[in-house]
């Protein structure tokens, strides 16, 4: 007899459920204790647009469904940003090549499940685009809305910030780089200030973190638990993430080196810094913060464009069936969430 698989469901869980209740039934703003005194969690820490657009959709298809229809269009908006990013620092065959060694990274199945990292990815390459392009309101624009998506958005307002700062002071390009100055972290920040006044107190969304979801940012924190990680049988999962947090610092030194622009740099920085800083207690899941840090990809990508196309096809195979075999692994045997 032939069983049914509803693919679904591993799609949508961990913070998939969170997500789609979100979209279902809005923001708990309470703070609730158990009976021995410790804080609830709630969803209140994860932030609203991703919820929102699953809500818009959610009414006419369903509400997992309308998450993963959010997460696979933006996954496909995201590699058209990639490529075009690829394409304005390099050449045509770069912007190719970057998109896709983006879409086979070892954690490559969350962007096709219920999760915030195609639509931050396809926002944030989308504003390091604009800004490349001097494009500024547009840049400001794009961070605003990445800065609702995810806390580690905020790293490319701070890329933004910072070019906009050095043509203030070089006085190029007039005015416009003020007002996306501004616009770049008012999302984050205005969520955050959100949750603040929903919960009564200032510092409403660290305390959430902290003493409900036990994650205080601590970057020596993390280090300590990649040297934990290393010292002691662990499982794929965790090893995965450590050789990521390597990976990407030296990448990083790879393209400072290279001397990219400084909104690469910056944004690409930044990011790692965030990632970094996010905390130990979901260390297990540093490889998917930093998906939507493209831009390590690209001395990567430079490199397999001077090759030859058999060269590339055989590099792109092996990684796409790593990557799929590791998504099998992360939705049928790793027992956290990615």
């Amino acid at each position: 007899m032939a069983h049914r698989v509803n693919l679904s469901a591993p799609l949508g869980s961990w913070d998939g459920v969170w997500y789609v209740d979100i979209a279902r039934h809005g923001y708990d703003t309470s703070l609730s204790h158990r009976a021995d005194g410790s804080l609830i969690n709630t969803n209140i820490v994860f932030f609203p647009l991703y919820p929102l657009l699953i809500r818009v959709f959610g009414a006419a298809i369903g509400y997992l469904p309308a998450a993963l229809a959010v997460s696979w269009l933006s996954g496909i908006l995201a590699a058209v940003a990639i490529r075009a990013v690829g394409e304005h620092l390099h050449d045509r065959r770069t912007g190719v090549l970057l998109a896709a060694l983006w879409g086979i990274l070892p954690t490559a199945i969350v962007e096709s499940m219920a999760y915030t990292e195609s639509l931050l990815t396809a926002l944030t390459a989308l504003g390091l685009l604009f800004l490349l392009r001097r494009r500024w309101i547009a840049a400001g624009a794009a961070s605003l809305f990445a800065g609702l998506t995810h806390p580690t958005g905020l790293a490319l307002a701070a890329a933004i910030d910072l070019c906009a700062l050095i043509a203030i002071v070089r006085r190029t390009d007039g005015r416009r780089p003020w007002p996306a100055a501004v616009l770049a972290p008012l999302g984050t920040l205005g969520y955050v200030a959100w949750v603040g006044a929903g919960l009564g107190r200032w510092d409403g969304y660290a305390y959430m973190q902290s003493h409900a979801w036990h994650n205080s940012p601590s970057i020596t924190g993390t280090w300590h638990e990649t040297a934990l990680i290393l010292t002691r049988p662990q499982q794929l999962g965790n090893y995965v993430a450590v050789l990521a947090v390597l990976a990407a610092l030296l990448l990083a030194a790879v393209l400072t080196w290279d001397r990219a622009p400084v909104a690469v740099l910056a944004f690409t920085w930044a990011s790692i810094a965030a990632a970094l800083w996010s905390g130990p207690v979901y260390f297990h899941s540093k490889a998917r913060f930093l998906m939507p840090v493209f831009t390590l990809l690209l001395p990567l990508a430079a490199h397999l464009a001077r090759r030859r196309l058999r060269t590339i096809a055989t590099l792109l195979g092996a990684g796409a069936l790593t990557s799929a075999w590791y998504g099998g692994y992360l939705l049928t045997i790793w027992t956290r969430s990615p």
